[in-house]
């Protein structure tokens, strides 16, 4: 992701299905009994508990509709935060009241009706920040009306690096259902904000099916196909190790191109933070 420019054209459907593959995973991820919690750590440090159900078919449904949802059926739903404890302290209103958002069936279903059922995107760096969401999708919308269409997430398979040289991250798809990854799932992408979003990656990824975990309104646990960049193997691009640098979604509060892109939304932030006050 290039953001000082708006590098390389657009995709178009073609193209979009060249690079919307699935990627190779098991049809279904076997957990523990009832009685066992599991501390998932992924790439950042964050631990999600996720209770895991048996294993077995009779732990899945699927909606008969055209999301497509698998419904995990477990024990109290897993709590997913696309940042660290302590973060929270330094990150806009905006990113914080998206980071508890849990979306109604009925009002995700409407979202993916009205744009009908492109893929949810699944982001894990600047774009957790709605403002950023906004702006790189060139929308009019206010941050309110964006906040209720993410929704933290889990993406199994796939892990986030620091860029050397650059301040957004990076992510590679490894296979391992073990590596899993905090962020945010964003609904209602139309075809215009689809090209958009393509044309601000500057060439530096490319987009491919996965399968993110989140949670329903209702408590319900759900797995659904989303869009992920992937970043591509470039010269330019070097993913640093963890022991080296483990990226955090804060450090972009020190990044003067984001702070800019921030600060023009200071005062739907601060009528946000009041509504964050109250809650």
């Amino acid at each position: 992701m290039e953001p000082t420019a708006m590098l390389g054209a657009s995709s178009d459907d073609e193209d979009w299905d060249d690079c919307d593959r699935p990627i190779p995973r098991t049809k279904a991820r076997r957990g523990p009994s009832r009685r066992q919690i599991h501390q998932f750590t992924n790439v950042d440090g964050i631990k999600s508990g996720l209770v895991k159900a048996l294993g077995n078919e009779n732990n899945v449904q699927r909606s008969k509709d055209a999301l497509n949802l698998d419904t995990i059926i477990q024990l109290p739903p897993p709590t997913i935060t696309p940042f660290e404890p302590g973060e929270e302290k330094v990150l806009p209103p905006s990113l914080l009241l998206a980071s508890r958002n849990k979306i109604p069936y009925e009002q995700l279903l409407s979202t993916q009706k009205s744009v009908n059922f492109n893929l949810p995107y699944f982001f894990y760096g600047a774009q957790v920040y709605p403002a950023v969401l906004r702006g790189t999708t060139n929308t009019r919308k206010s941050l309110e009306d964006i906040i209720q269409t993410m929704t933290p997430a889990l993406v199994y398979g796939i892990k986030r690096h620091a860029l050397r040289g650059h301040t957004w991250p990076g992510v590679v798809c490894t296979g391992n259902q073990a590596d899993l990854l905090s962020g945010m799932l964003a609904f209602g992408i139309s075809d215009a904000a689809r090209k958009w979003l393509d044309d601000f990656q500057g060439g530096s990824s490319e987009l491919r099916t996965m399968r993110a975990d989140f949670v329903l309104k209702d408590g319900r646990t759900c797995s659904i196909d989303c869009g992920v960049y992937v970043t591509k193997e470039l010269p330019s691009l070097t993913l640093l190790p963890h022991s080296e640098k483990i990226w955090r979604v804060s450090d972009l509060m020190r990044d003067p191109w984001h702070l800019r892109n921030l600060s023009t939304s200071m005062a739907e932030e601060e009528y946000l933070n009041s509504k964050l006050q109250r809650n």
